[in-house]
């Protein structure tokens, strides 16, 4: 099997489920982050982009951010879609866009999201991490020296990126 049709993202990077269990989040929790959405779409050719995770005062931003990674994920689009064939071809058509060079490759086609762990195994995974679809990882909060050597791992992976790769930062 090719590396475009791999079945998952590195679970030894990214872990799929928020730090703490949010409740049921829904499509409407992503819209006061448009402009992280627009973020992290800018710019495909840039392999690796970071920044701070913000929203307007009142927004509970974990639940926003789990919203965000399910809409560039294509979770709420599939869960749209009655069960049976429309899902089947949905999902055969995200594993076609992943064998595709990344030049071909739909822009509306589904990114891998997850979360990424204040632990020194996941840092030392982070430097041999090749995306297989463009990816939006969401810190957990860690300490500054953790959140910096995450970030020199990202850095030193970056160069065998196929994919681009933003880094939402949240709050310590």
């Amino acid at each position: 099997m090719s590396a475009g049709l791999s079945a998952r993202f590195d679970t030894r990077v990214l872990r799929v489920a928020p730090l703490h269990p949010l409740g049921a989040v829904q499509a409407a929790d992503a819209a006061p982050l448009a402009a992280l959405r627009h973020w992290c779409l800018a710019e495909p050719q840039r392999r690796l982009a970071w920044r701070p995770a913000e929203a307007a005062p009142g927004v509970d931003l974990a639940r926003a951010l789990e919203a965000l990674q399910r809409e560039l994920d294509g979770d709420f689009q599939l869960l749209a879609l009655a069960p049976g064939w429309p899902r089947l071809a949905l999902r055969l058509r995200v594993k076609l866009a992943d064998a595709l060079p990344a030049r071909w490759r739909p822009a509306d086609a589904p990114w891998d999201a997850g979360y990424l762990a204040d632990d020194p195994a996941v840092r030392a995974a982070l430097r041999q991490f090749r995306p297989r679809r463009p990816t939006l990882i969401v810190s957990d909060p860690m300490p500054e020296a953790a959140l910096q050597a995450s970030l020199e791992a990202l850095h030193a992976a970056a160069p065998g990126f196929a994919r681009p790769v933003r880094l939402l930062v949240q709050p310590g």
